[in-house]
């Protein structure tokens, strides 16, 4: 059960958001789980900056129009940097430029060896936002991936404070 006085950061994964405007949500549990959550005050639903650039992706118009309505009102966190420099020289006070070597975060490269599609950006950044869960439908490349032999000591190593959910199963740790 959640410590209901305290504020959980919960990251929506992008597919949440298509699945709901392309009616594509076949369980009826799983919907009513997403309204229960909704409805939680101790809940804060987030996305990074990162889910724009997939939602303008978007073929069709009235989706995608949808999609950058709902971008526009969620609560955003920033894109956690990937890559940092390391090394060399820079002149950050008049040209924002660094001699240094492009190095990409440790974690975000274990992530990558993991997850396909771009997911690991968006668990990357759900991590360094500090969220408890990744609300997500995505089954075959994020869900059923994290119970694989191979992956469960990676995952409990590379974050084990984010629990990665479909709705109905946050909708029973809230209660």
């Amino acid at each position: 059960m959640l410590n209901k006085n305290k504020i959980i950061k919960v990251y929506i994964d992008n597919c949440v958001f298509s699945k709901l405007l392309r009616n594509t949500i076949d369980d009826k549990e799983q919907l009513k789980a997403l309204e229960k959550i909704y409805d939680c005050d101790y809940i804060n639903l987030v996305v990074s900056e990162e889910i724009f650039k997939e939602f303008i992706k978007t073929k069709e118009d009235n989706i995608r129009i949808a999609l950058k309505l709902f971008y526009k009102l969620i609560k955003k966190i920033p894109n956690a940097n990937i890559i940092r420099f390391e090394g060399g020289w820079s002149f950050p006070w008049k040209y924002p430029k660094n001699f240094g070597t492009a190095v990409k975060d440790k974690i975000f490269l274990r992530l990558k060896k993991i997850f396909k599609n771009g997911d690991e950006v968006h668990i990357y950044n759900a991590i360094k936002a500090d969220c408890k869960y990744f609300l997500t439908f995505d089954y075959e490349t994020i869900l059923d991936t994290i119970k694989k032999d191979r992956v469960i000591a990676e995952i409990k190593e590379i974050c084990s404070d984010l629990e990665f959910v479909d709705p109905k199963t946050l909708l029973e740790k809230m209660i």
